[in-house]
């Protein structure tokens, strides 16, 4: 029952997110089946020629047959392919679509590294099945129909003599099939780990070295690469085991055809040339039905493999709300919240209350994992308090737009966040923005003639500027956004912790004349004692929690 509601599901994954073109997949399957009437006229002819004299007419039409076979082969073949690239193409866009906008408690536990990896690597599986077994099982099921007619036209004996023989095969098919579905299962799930914990070792590679710890890393990423080994073996087992049982199988059912033609010949039941024929038609039954036979494992494999797929498919989004944030953020406060984070027992506010209003400076202290960033989160919308109420300008956060709140907030977080592009990119994040301001916003963080010295300045890759870079200066490109955007709140969740003491006033200088020059709201979390002294007012966490 689970196995058929599987299969159910990847053809739902399929139909429903892949989004063939009907009309081509129409056209392709017309194609087919004139490839294969073209095909079953094939045997038929040779056998005419094996029982007579061929004329050089009879040859030329042999002739002209097999180039239209072939022609009409390629184009069908083709076009089943190219719907199945389509569909996988729409599955991994709209997988990552998923992932991208869905609710950020759903996908805060799953890595880049895994999430690139079963997009990529998961949906290849999709891929084959689509783009090749799918199109070639149709193909050749079409071709056995037709092979299977003309086998019993020919001779009947013969033809349920076969027939019983390709059921036994499907009796040894099944139980494989089965099985394959929890190694492949296992499998994906393996080269996701793999390729997480291998990279995530890869970028800590200086504390293994700086601790000697290199034989430590060396053996958790061997480990890896032995749980994925030890599915792959287990995966080529059934295999190696399940291409032979199919072979002998198939040798059986030529030496009897042999044999029991021979009789039919002596009995005068049929002809040299019908024997002829009909081995012809033997092998275009069996060809199909190999390839028949590898979709049930394929499939099985496919199914097991799309189960993350499936995961991020079913994320749900993050909701807009017809009731929109249409002035600027002037106040905030926190009603009797209470939160605990997701999958997690531990209690980060319990029955909190403050209330702030802009514009001022605040900053926000306490002890480390007392929830400070969980304040500037929950304010995003990033997560929702177990209970109690949060307000923006009085009007509960739940009822407002996300996007609208967004639209508002500043918000630069402790460790630099940065994607694959240039500096450029990632500092404009999509906006148009032109480059004098960048320029301008890199002076504000002492970055202009570091980046100046690039020879592709802006262009420069992230990347390439991460390796010349130290952690503080990457930092303050981080910070440098913040002079980019015309927003009235500004949330800075430890930025300046990182930095060097005349980068640390400079900067938080310039921050604190481009908040009052905008008159933004600033919520500063901080841990350093001498920057209080300038904020407008210090909310400590650890006093509101006790009252």
């Amino acid at each position: 029952m689970q196995r058929k509601k599987d299969i159910k599901g990847l053809f739902r994954l399929i139909l429903k997110q892949g989004q063939p073109n009907i009309y081509l997949f129409i056209f392709g399957i017309f194609v087919s089946l004139l490839s294969t009437f073209l095909s079953l006229q094939i045997p038929y002819r040779i056998k005419s020629l094996v029982d007579k004299m061929p004329s050089a007419f009879d040859l030329e039409r042999l002739a002209i047959l097999l180039i239209l076979t072939l022609f009409t082969s390629v184009v069908s073949v083709l076009t089943l392919s190219v719907i199945g690239a389509r569909v996988v193409k729409n599955i991994r866009i709209k997988a990552w679509d998923s992932v991208v906008n869905a609710k950020y408690s759903d996908v805060v536990q799953d890595t880049g590294e895994s999430v690139a990896s079963h997009i990529i690597n998961d949906s290849e599986l999709t891929e084959n099945l689509v783009s090749e077994e799918f199109p070639q099982t149709l193909t050749s099921a079409i071709t056995a129909v037709g092979a299977g007619v003309m086998m019993f036209w020919i001779n009947a004996k013969l033809a349920l003599t076969v027939f019983i023989l390709l059921f036994t095969l499907i009796i040894i098919i099944l139980p494989f099939s089965r099985k394959m579905t929890g190694i492949s299962k296992n499998i994906q799930y393996n080269k996701a780990n793999g390729i997480s914990t291998l990279s995530r070792l890869k970028l800590s590679n200086m504390l293994f070295k700086v601790n000697n710890a290199q034989k430590y890393a060396s053996n958790r990423g061997i480990s890896s690469i032995n749980a994925l080994y030890d599915s792959d073996i287990k995966q080529l087992k059934y295999q190696s085991l399940f291409t032979p049982l199919v072979n002998v199988v198939l040798l059986m059912m030529v030496f009897i055809v042999i044999v029991v033609g021979k009789m039919e010949i002596q009995n005068h039941l049929l002809s040299a040339g019908g024997l002829t024929a009909f081995f012809l038609y033997l092998s275009q039954e069996i060809s199909p039905f190999m390839q028949i036979s590898k979709l049930a494992p394929t499939l099985a494999k496919t199914v097991g493999g799309s189960e993350q797929l499936y995961k991020y498919l079913s994320y749900a989004e993050e909701k807009p709300s017809s009731k929109r944030l249409i002035e600027p953020i002037k106040s905030i406060e926190f009603e009797d919240v209470c939160f605990s984070y997701p999958n997690n027992s531990k209690v980060v506010f319990d029955h909190i209350n403050f209330k702030i209003s802009s514009p001022l400076y605040i900053s926000v202290i306490g002890q480390n994992g007392g929830g400070k960033s969980t304040i500037l989160k929950m304010l995003e919308k990033l997560y929702k308090p177990d209970s109690g109420y949060i307000y923006i300008n009085g009007k509960n956060l739940n009822d407002l737009d996300i996007s609208s709140i967004r639209d508002n907030i500043i918000y630069i977080t402790q460790h630099p966040l940065f994607f694959s592009g240039s500096i450029m990119e990632n500092l404009t994040i999509g906006q148009q923005i032109n480059e004098s301001r960048v320029w301008n916003a890199l002076s504000k963080v002492n970055l202009k003639k570091i980046v100046r010295q690039f020879p592709l300045k802006l262009e420069t890759s992230i990347e390439e500027m991460s390796n010349a870079f130290s952690g503080g200066e990457m930092q303050r490109l981080a910070i440098a956004r913040l002079f980019l955007q015309s927003k009235n709140v500004i949330f800075l969740d430890e930025v300046l912790s990182h930095l060097d003491p005349q980068n640390r006033i400079t900067i938080k200088e310039n921050i604190f004349q481009f908040a009052k020059s905008n008159n933004c709201l600033v919520i500063d979390i901080t841990h350093d004692q001498k920057h209080l002294k300038s904020s407008d007012l210090v909310l400590n966490l650890d006093h509101l929690k006790q009252s």
